[in-house]
């Protein structure tokens, strides 16, 4: 249904809706460019080279500069796309404007940078273990203590465990997927995230479900070049699906639902 309402909304909207949304993807993808090319710089010797043409003795010290400060524009750059984007998508549903300055486009940044450390300490939770069986395995093999028999069991035990391993780790990652959209609505980053946990209870697999079936559409981008199509409609019907249109959502607090409004816009949006 939320998928249906996404194309409703973009066939209403014309170009309008596709053209801003690209428009905000590109300057995000902008802002980390220029994150990856501080970072570059500052272990490249070229670059050194280059700068000590012109101020010999210190290139050192603007190469480190000059990458701290690339790195934190582009950073704040990709956030502040990221919240327009969110903030858009919001007024194309909802038909509401979100007022935000700087602090909430720091908060924003703050909130991404969490949400990928948390996932690398997911993944790590998961495949240390894994990690660590595969090494058992490697030295069994070694000390000749594993028959083939036991070999293939193993292997076979593992690629299941993997499997499931993945896949819970993938589900159980969703329930952050509203932390952003808390953080635009003013709440504070930490409250936000329990807040986007309460939202999403029993909704990560859907949401889970969601993002895998956008992979081919993703894909697809990289042949064909769709993605001027496929942003828009990912970002409002991922929105969509977060208002929780079913009777266990309606159940929540008004504040853990305050930001996801649907309501049909009279007009246009530009």
């Amino acid at each position: 249904m939320y998928k249906i309402k996404a194309k409703q909304l973009l066939k209403q909207n014309g170009t309008a809706v596709p053209v801003k949304l690209f428009a905000l993807s590109l300057t995000g993808l902008f802002g980390l460019t220029v994150f990856c090319l501080s970072v570059f710089a500052l272990y490249n010797k070229k670059v050194y080279a280059f700068v000590s043409a012109f101020v010999p003795g210190y290139a050192k010290t603007v190469v480190a500069v000059l990458s701290v400060f690339g790195c934190a524009a582009g950073l704040l750059l990709f956030a502040f796309a990221k919240k327009k984007r969110i903030e858009y998508a919001l007024l194309v549903v909802s038909g509401e404007r979100i007022k935000s300055n700087f602090l909430t486009t720091a908060r924003m940044l703050f909130c991404l940078l969490l949400k990928g450390v948390f996932y690398i300490l997911n993944f790590m939770f998961f495949l240390i273990p894994f990690a660590a069986s595969v090494l058992f395995m490697i030295l069994s093999l070694r000390d000749g203590f594993l028959t083939r028999k036991m070999l293939d069991v193993w292997l076979c035990g593992n690629a299941v465990l993997f499997v499931l391993g993945i896949a819970f780790t993938l589900i159980t990652l969703q329930r952050y997927s509203a932390w952003k959209y808390y953080v635009l609505n003013g709440e504070s980053v930490f409250r936000a995230k329990k807040m986007s946990a309460v939202k999403t209870d029993g909704m990560c697999v859907k949401i889970a479900l969601f993002k895998l079936s956008m992979l081919g559409w993703f894909a697809l981008c990289l042949l064909v070049f769709p993605v001027f199509y496929v942003l828009p409609y990912y970002e409002l019907s991922f929105y969509l699906l977060l208002t929780g249109e079913d009777e266990a959502e309606e159940k929540q607090p008004e504040e853990y639902r305050a930001v996801f409004r649907v309501a049909k816009p009279e007009k246009k949006i530009s």
